[in-house]
C-alpha cells in the first residue's frame, strides 16, 4: 500500500487491488491455518503454498516481459562467438589494453563476454566515471555511458582502449587497424592506446576539467596535463553552427569528427551521401563526438542531418600529434609489476617528482603506499586515481578493501563465538539435567 501511494504512476490501480486482494488472501489463510486442525489444517498450509507460488509466477511473469527477448540458438551464438574471440584478444593483450565494441546485445556484455571495458550501466549510474566519459565525447545510454559509436582516437588511446570488436555490419572507429587474429568476429587494434598507469610532471589540479569544454578541449587539456606542456590534438573545421546541411573542407589529412547540440531524437546522419547511423539517439546525448570518417587535405566533406541541430562544431584530428604524445606518454610511464583485480603494483623511475595517473576509476576504499609508507590517493579529472611519487626509484602499492569487509567479518566471529557459547550452555545444561 504505501508502494501505491508513492508509486502509483508506476504500478497502476489495477495491480495494487491485486497486490491488496493477494495479500488479504494470504492472512486469511493463515487465520484459517492457527483455527483449524488436522487434515483441513494442511489444507489451509497447501493453498496458502500455492497461493504464494501463483504471487511468484505472476510477479516473475511481469518482471520478465521487461527484458527483450532472443532465440535461444541466436543467444547462445552470440555468447559463443563473442567469449572465443575475446578469449583469442587476450592471448595477444600482452600489455592489458581494455577491449570494446559498438553493438551490445545486453547492458552489461563486458560482463556476459568476459572482457574489460569501458561500457557498463546500472553499476555506475550518474557516477563520476559516467561524467568523465560523457566530458570525453562517448555517448550516453539512459543515465549511464556506453561506448556505442565510440568517442575519438585521443579519447580512446588515452583510457587504453587497445582492441575493438567487430560483427558484420558494426561500424568500426577510424584509429583501429585490422588485424589477423584468428576469432569468429574480426579483431581491430589501436597501434596507440597507452597503458593504464601513465606519470605526469603535472599536479592533480591540471587535470580539473572546466565547465563548457567540449570533447575536443576536453582530451586536449587532459594530455596536456599528461605531458605539462600545451598540447594541441585537434584543428578546428569551419562551418556554419546550426542547420541540417554542412559542407566542410578538409585543412588537413586526418580523421573528421563532429559534435552536435540540440533537442531532436534519432536525427539520421549522412556524410557525402553515405548513411552513417543516427545522433541524438537519447535525450543526454548531446556533445558526443561523432566519428565521420577519414579524409585527405582538400577534399570536400558534405554533412547531411535529418532535422536541423542547434550547434554543429567539427575538428580534424592531428595524427601525428596524437602518435607523438602518445609516445612520450609511453616512455615515460611507470612499469607495471602486478595488476590484478583490487591490488596494482608499480616500478618508477622518473627523473624528477610528479603524479602517477591510472585510467582506473577514483573511489575512497583504495589505499596506497610508496615504498611501503602510506600515500594519498588523490582524484585527477574527477573521476581518476593519482598519487604523487618523488623522483627517484620507487615501488607503488595501491590495495582496494571492500566496503563493510571489516564491519561483515567482525559480525561473523561475533555469531560464530555466539553459536559457540550456545552450544557450550546447552550442553552443561544437558548435562545437569542427566
Amino acid at each position: 500500500m504505501l508502494v501505491y501511494f508513492f508509486r502509483a504512476e508506476t504500478y497502476g490501480r489495477r495491480r495494487w487491488l491485486l497486490a491488496c486482494c493477494l495479500l488479504a488472501a494470504g492472512i486469511g489463510l493463515v487465520w484459517l491455518w492457527g483455527r483449524l486442525k488436522g487434515g483441513k489444517k494442511r489444507l489451509a498450509a497447501l493453498a496458502l503454498a500455492a497461493l504464494t507460488a501463483g504471487e511468484l509466477a505472476l510477479n516473475g511473469y511481469w518482471a520478465l516481459r521487461l527484458f527483450e527477448a532472443y532465440p535461444v540458438a541466436d543467444y547462445t551464438g552470440f555468447v559463443r562467438a563473442g567469449r572465443a574471440t575475446v578469449q583469442a584478444v587476450e592471448k595477444e593483450n600482452t600489455e592489458d589494453f581494455r577491449v570494446e565494441k559498438t553493438s551490445f546485445r545486453t547492458l552489461n556484455d563486458p560482463m556476459l563476454l568476459g572482457y574489460d571495458g569501458l561500457t557498463h550501466f546500472s553499476s555506475v549510474q550518474d557516477g563520476a566515471s559516467s561524467i568523465l566519459l560523457m566530458a570525453l565525447g562517448y555517448r550516453n545510454y539512459g543515465s549511464s555511458y556506453g561506448y556505442l559509436s565510440g568517442s575519438t582516437a585521443a579519447a580512446d588511446s588515452l583510457l587504453s582502449v587497445g582492441w575493438f570488436l567487430a560483427q558484420e555490419g558494426d561500424a568500426v572507429p577510424s584509429h583501429f587497424e585490422a588485424t589477423d587474429v584468428a576469432a569468429p568476429w574480426q579483431v581491430y587494434q589501436n597501434p596507440n592506446a597507452l597503458p593504464r598507469a601513465l606519470w605526469s610532471p603535472s599536479d592533480a589540479a591540471a587535470f580539473e576539467l572546466a565547465d563548457g569544454l567540449d570533447a575536443f578541449e576536453a582530451a586536449e587539456t587532459l594530455y596536456t596535463a599528461l605531458l605539462g606542456e600545451e598540447t594541441a590534438l585537434f584543428a578546428p573545421v569551419e562551418s556554419a553552427e546550426s542547420g541540417a546541411e554542412f559542407d566542410l573542407t578538409m585543412p588537413e589529412d586526418g580523421i573528421l569528427y563532429a559534435i552536435f547540440s540540440g533537442a531532436g531524437a534519432d536525427v539520421p546522419l549522412a556524410v557525402n551521401g553515405e548513411e552513417k547511423g543516427t545522433v541524438l539517439s537519447i535525450d543526454r546525448s548531446a556533445d558526443a563526438a561523432v566519428d565521420l570518417g577519414r579524409f585527405e587535405a582538400g577534399q570536400t566533406v558534405k554533412v547531411t542531418l535529418g532535422a536541423a541541430v542547434d550547434c554543429a562544431r567539427f575538428a580534424v584530428l592531428d595524427g601525428e600529434a596524437l602518435a607523438a604524445a602518445c609516445e612520450e606518454l609511453r616512455s615515460a610511464a611507470p612499469a607495471v609489476t602486478s595488476w590484478a583485480d583490487g591490488a596494482i603494483q608499480l616500478e618508477s623511475n622518473a627523473q624528477a617528482d610528479g603524479l602517477v595517473v591510472l585510467t582506473v576509476p577514483y573511489d575512497d576504499n583504495w589505499r596506497a603506499e610508496v615504498d611501503g609508507a602510506p600515500a594519498e590517493v588523490q582524484k585527477a579529472a574527477g573521476a581518476l586515481m593519482a598519487v604523487e611519487l618523488p623522483a627517484g626509484s620507487h615501488t607503488l602499492t595501491l590495495t582496494y578493501t571492500q566496503p563493510g569487509a571489516a564491519a561483515g567479518l567482525g559480525l561473523t566471529l561475533a555469531g560464530a563465538l555466539g553459536l559457540a557459547a550456545l552450544a557450550f550452555c546447552q550442553k552443561k545444561t544437558n548435562g545437569k539435567e542427566r
